[in-house]
């Protein structure tokens, strides 16, 4: 079994001894990602067994003894096998059988077999979605009756008594079907075992604490299954100013993250110095400091102190942006009248994630679509533009723009020019062209940038209303 190590996790080797139809101990050691071993943790089996790591992070489970009883002369002697996803059985006499397969939940699959059997062997198909679990299975001959239990995944083994009548074994090998391992400050996992030749490594990633700022280092996750969320800082590029340096300006971090929700992983980029928050899905990244002045010695020391945090839709808002820029170059002729605009309404920066402007927004907004135009050259110059505020959809933004639909996670719909577009956030639709405008005294070459850009959710904190 192949096993990829994923750093600063907590892991446990387990190991399970005996063979069945023998008593079976659980034996194994709970480390954590630096592989030191961790005190305290309960390993529990789906049975409710439990026990406790001790100071070498070690944990044991004994097999209780096997029930025992003394078989009854007229009982046939028979073995019953696991293998090849069958049971194979092999009988000493002919009379009526009967097998049936259980979960370790005590649910009835299936009954394989209710009637007479001849003396001799007999293989009866396992299911295909029980064959990789631990199974319980009942056979019934006369009037006795044995329970034994089963990995599907591997050969297993159980005699029937002899018809001397001895004493024997009437259950087989105590195999859990499932393992789970708990510690105060990690998140719970929970690990199929699926047969006593197994060896697991079990891994709790260190807990992921919602709507709470923890200190997290490079290469380690911080997972939250409850959330179905999960986040690791992957590296760091540092370009702020040194630990023994002075300097007029700190300089620039940009700190890369992968972000798991609900197992689609996303990278985001925070920055120390002006994008310090990034908003995604029903979550926001928030990054409150870097542990460490810039070292070229460790890289791999530095650590941040950040948190992910639940999104309040009432405190958060879609900026979706149409920008027509226009650049000309003269061809020919001195003569050439140019347009000059000045009347921005707004300003925002992607960075900082802040938004500027001269209105205030309504409680009821939940979009806000930027419109604006930018010229330059002998296309004229300046800037205009303007902001719509967005409660209700569909919504019409300017002559040729609408807005049809927005998805929970900032995915927003639109209409441009008769043309239907989907951007999902940090997505860009963009369309350039060139062409000559000509008057009488003038000839000059355009080249006008179209842009649509999903600038995702922004966070009504950081909207102001000075401009």
């Amino acid at each position: 079994m192949k096993f990829v190590r994923i750093p600063a996790m907590l892991a446990a080797v387990l190991f399970l001894h005996g063979s069945t139809g023998a008593a079976m101990n659980l034996r194994g050691i709970v480390i954590d990602y630096n592989q030191r071993p961790i005190l305290g943790a309960v390993v529990t089996l789906s049975g409710g067994r439990k026990d406790t790591t001790d100071s070498s992070g070690r944990f044991e489970f004994i097999a209780a003894e096997a029930r025992k009883r003394t078989a009854p002369v007229s009982a046939p002697e028979y073995t019953l096998r696991a293998v090849n996803h069958s049971l194979l059985l092999r009988t000493s006499s002919t009379g009526k059988v009967k097998i049936e397969l259980f979960g370790l939940d005590g649910r009835l699959i299936v009954v394989l077999h209710n009637g007479i059997l001849r003396r001799g062997e007999h293989r009866f198909g396992l299911p295909g979605h029980e064959w990789n679990r631990v199974f319980t299975v009942r056979y019934s001959a006369g009037s006795e009756t044995d329970i034994m239990r089963f990995a599907g995944s591997a050969a297993g083994v159980h005699n029937g008594p002899s018809p001397a009548g001895t004493a024997e074994p009437r259950s087989a090998a105590a195999v859990p079907d499932e393992i789970r391992v708990t510690r105060d400050g990690y998140d719970e996992t929970t690990v199929a075992v699926t047969g006593p030749d197994d060896s697991l490594t079990i891994q709790l990633c260190r807990l992921l604490d919602i709507d709470t700022v923890q200190t997290v280092a490079i290469g380690e996750p911080l997972c939250s299954g409850a959330a179905g969320v999960s986040i690791v800082l992957d590296s760091i590029h540092d370009e702020r100013c040194g630990c023994d340096e002075m300097c007029i300006w700190e300089g620039n971090a940009w700190l890369y993250f992968s972000l798991s929700i609900g197992g689609t992983v996303m990278p985001l980029v925070l920055e120390s110095y002006d994008k310090r928050e990034l908003f995604t899905g029903n979550y926001s990244l928030r990054l409150t400091k870097i542990n460490n002045c810039r070292t070229d010695d460790n890289p791999d020391d530095y650590s941040v102190t950040m948190g992910v945090f639940a999104s309040d839709p009432e405190k958060r808002i879609l900026f979706v942006e149409h920008f027509d820029t226009k650049a000309g170059t003269v061809i020919s002729g001195t003569d050439c009248h140019q347009m000059n605009i000045d009347f921005p309404t707004y300003s925002f920066n992607e960075k900082a994630r802040t938004l500027r402007c001269e209105i205030a927004i309504p409680d009821t907004v939940r979009i806000i679509f930027g419109s604006g135009t930018s010229l330059n050259g002998a296309a004229g110059s300046g800037i205009a533009s303007q902001l719509y505020c967005i409660g209700m959809l569909p919504a019409t933004v300017d002559a040729n723009c609408s807005v049809d639909s927005v998805t929970s996670d900032g995915t927003v719909f639109i209409t441009y020019k008769e043309r239907a577009m989907v951007l999902s956030p940090g997505a860009m639709w963009r369309h350039d062209t060139t062409y000559i405008e000509a008057s009488e005294n003038c000839e000059a070459s355009i080249t006008e940038g179209d842009r649509i850009e999903n600038f995702g959710f922004i966070s009504r904190d950081m909207i102001t209303t000075e401009f």
